[in-house]
């Protein structure tokens, strides 16, 4: 009855060492690919809210709300190009944007969208 009591032991003993070896390999490789896994998401995120202004701009709404990623107040906006650390991002052709207009990110910001008269849409604050 003792030698079957240590086998059992020393059997659970190799299956919670195998289970913590796997999980220690398993949060290395989490940890060694993490930030391609951050920029990835916040690539997401630009790319979500430049086609959420361009929708609103499209469905012809002229205040709304949207939230501001934290990567967008770093970018440079040249007419309807917003350049940023994650890629360079379009507002419908007839749209631009001031520069400036995404700071600060990551929060909930209202935008205003008027007619220059010159055939294109401005975007504001």
């Amino acid at each position: 009855m003792m030698a079957m009591r240590l086998q059992i032991s020393f059997e659970l003993l190799i299956y919670l060492t195998l289970a913590g070896l796997s999980t220690v390999f398993a949060l290395a490789v989490l940890a060694a690919r993490w930030p391609g896994i951050v920029k990835s998401i916040d690539s997401y995120s630009v790319s979500s809210f430049v086609s959420s202004v361009n929708g609103k701009i499209a469905a012809g709404a002229t205040a709304f709300s949207l939230y501001v990623p934290p990567g967008l107040c770093n970018s440079t906006i040249v007419g309807d190009e917003i350049r940023t650390e994650y890629g360079t991002y379009y507002l419908d052709s007839a749209a631009s944007a001031k520069s400036g207009i995404f700071c600060p990110g990551g929060a909930v910001s209202g935008f205003t969208v008027t007619y220059s008269g010159s055939g294109e849409w401005v975007l504001s604050k």
